[in-house]
């Protein structure tokens, strides 16, 4: 049950802001930021916590060989059901370490978002559905054209 507190002051009912907002204030109280660079850091980290994740999300450098080195870094630090999002996939450089994962096995799928986000996943996992808007004529870049498009 969500508390009154929570809900939509306008109306007192359970709104999408209202759910949200919950969600977004139970995610932030268990994030951690930890500076440093990656993939580096990213393999300390994993050292020094002997721990695999079940969600990762790649947005650093765009220029290769960064992207798919942080990739192959991270996929053996993905518990086995797991999923791997990337932004700004309009970069063929960042693209690389999608096709990496799609060449190892995993199953992947493309969002039209203005930057363009993809995701890579095995195992009982299923990423998330996505409707582009339908309101913009959406064009994939030559270098993602093998994808399949979420909500397409």
């Amino acid at each position: 049950m969500i508390p009154e507190s929570m809900l939509c002051s306008n109306c007192r009912s359970t709104t999408l802001e209202a759910i949200t907002f919950i969600w977004i204030f139970e995610f932030v109280l268990v994030l951690t930021l930890v500076a440093g660079y990656s993939p580096q850091r990213v393999e300390e980290l994993a050292k020094e916590l002997q721990h695999k994740w079940s969600l990762i999300f790649i947005d650093g450098d765009h220029e290769a060989p960064a992207p798919l080195n942080d990739t192959i870094v991270c996929e053996p630090l993905a518990e086995d059901d797991a999923l791997i999002l990337f932004h700004d996939l309009t970069s063929p450089d960042v693209a690389q370490g999608l096709d990496y994962l799609k060449e190892k096995g995993w199953n992947t799928i493309i969002y039209q978002t203005m930057q363009i986000m993809g995701a890579a996943w095995r195992g009982n996992v299923e990423p998330v559905k996505h409707q582009p808007d339908p309101k913009i004529n959406w064009n994939l870049p030559k270098h993602l054209e093998h994808y399949s498009v979420s909500g397409l």
